[in-house]
C-alpha cells in the first residue's frame, strides 16, 4: 500500500496468511484488530505509518502482536492496548495517551530518536520496552492523570538489550532513618510514587537516570533538596547510591520537579527525595559582649580583649565575669 487509505470505522486484518504491508498510511477511527501477520513492511526500506485519529477511545487488539513500522498517536480520548505492540521504527506521540494495561509498547528500535513528539499530553500510560545501544532515551511513562517522564543514559550497555519501565502510584513510601544526601537529611519522598526499571541483562551494565515527577503535591523549597534514591531489585530498604549532583535537579517548569542519579549499576525502584533546607541562621554581628545570666571566666595568665572604641562588655541579669 503506497498511498492513503482511511477508516471511519475499525481495521481488520483476518486469518493467518492475511498480510499488510504499508509504504504509505492507513488513519483508523475506531479498532485495529491483526489476527493475520504480525509485520506490516514490505521490506523496500520505506516506512509506513498507522496513525490512530478517532474522536472516541480506540483499541488495538487481536491475536498477533502487530509489528508497526511507524505508529501515530493522534487522538486526545486514547488507545487501549488489548495485546502486546511492537514499533520498528517510530512512535510518534502527536495527542493521546496509549494505555497498556496488562501490555506493553515495545520500542524495538535502539535510534535515541524512536520515539518523538511527546509530552504531558501524549505519552505511554503503562508499560513501555525500549532497546538501547547507546546515547540517551526518553521514556515518556505516566499513570491515567499524570506525566512521569524519565530519561534514561547508557554508560557502559553491558549485556543488556533492553529495559523496561512503568511508574507505580504509592504515596506512603517513607525514607530509612538517616538517610544523607549531598549533606542533607532525607526527610521525605514526593508523595505520588516511583518509578520501576529493569532490564533484560544487566550483567555489566551502567546508566543514569533523570525523573520527573508531576503527580506531587508536597514539592516547594529549592532545586537542591531533591535527590534520586533507588531500592535496589534485591534489596531492603531505599539507598543513595551512583553519583549525587546538587545542580542535576530542578523545576521543569513550577509544577514538574525532576532529579537525576550518575553512574548507576542496579537496577529496581526509583524515587525522588525531598531534604530538609538548611535551618542554620547566621547569629548578626554587634558591637556588644553581652552576658546574660552565664559566667565568663578569665583564667591566670589569659586574657580577653574587647576592641574598638565603639564596642561594649554589658553583664547583664546576673551575669558572672
Amino acid at each position: 500500500m503506497d498511498g492513503t487509505l482511511i477508516s471511519a470505522g475499525s481495521f481488520t486484518n483476518e486469518g493467518v496468511a492475511s498480510t499488510v504491508a504499508i509504504d504509505g498510511s492507513v488513519k483508523v477511527a475506531t479498532t485495529w484488530t491483526n489476527n493475520g501477520a504480525a509485520s506490516l513492511s514490505d521490506g523496500d526500506g520505506t516506512y509506513g505509518t498507522v496513525e490512530f485519529n478517532g474522536s472516541a477511545g480506540q483499541n488495538l487488539t487481536g491475536t498477533t502482536v502487530t509489528q508497526f513500522e511507524k505508529l501515530k498517536m493522534n487522538n486526545a480520548t486514547g488507545l487501549t492496548l488489548g495485546i502486546n505492540t511492537q514499533v520498528n521504527e517510530e512512535l510518534v506521540m502527536t495527542l493521546g495517551d496509549i494505555s497498556t494495561d496488562a501490555f506493553r509498547v515495545i520500542i524495538n528500535n535502539t535510534s535515541n530518536t524512536s520515539i518523538t513528539s511527546y509530552s504531558e499530553n501524549s505519552y505511554v500510560n503503562g508499560n513501555l520496552r525500549q532497546y538501547i545501544a547507546s546515547g540517551t532515551y526518553p521514556l515518556p511513562i505516566g499513570t491515567v492523570a499524570n506525566y512521569e517522564l524519565a530519561n534514561y543514559e547508557v554508560v557502559t550497555l553491558g549485556a543488556s538489550s533492553y529495559i523496561d519501565i512503568n511508574f507505580t502510584i504509592d504515596g506512603a513510601q517513607t525514607p530509612p532513618p538517616l538517610l544523607v544526601v549531598g549533606g542533607l537529611l532525607v526527610t521525605e519522598f514526593l508523595n505520588y510514587g516511583y518509578w520501576n526499571l529493569s532490564a533484560d541483562n544487566s550483567t555489566g551494565s551502567t546508566f543514569n537516570i533523570t525523573t520527573q515527577s508531576g503527580g506531587h503535591t508536597n514539592g516547594g523549597g529549592t532545586p537542591d533538596i531533591y535527590s534520586v534514591l533507588t531500592y535496589k531489585t534485591a534489596g531492603t530498604a531505599w539507598e543513595s547510591l551512583g553519583i549525587h549532583s546538587a545542580a542535576t535537579q530542578g523545576f521543569n517548569p513550577v509544577s514538574y520537579i525532576y532529579a537525576k542519579r550518575s553512574a548507576l549499576a542496579d537496577y529496581g525502584k526509583f524515587i525522588i527525595g525531598k531534604a530538609d533546607a538548611d535551618t542554620y541562621t547566621e547569629i548578626a554581628i554587634t558591637n556588644e559582649l553581652k552576658n546574660s545570666g552565664a559566667k565568663i571566666k578569665i583564667a591566670a595568665g589569659a586574657s580577653m580583649y574587647s576592641l574598638g572604641t565603639n564596642t561594649a562588655i554589658n553583664n547583664h541579669a546576673d551575669g558572672v565575669i
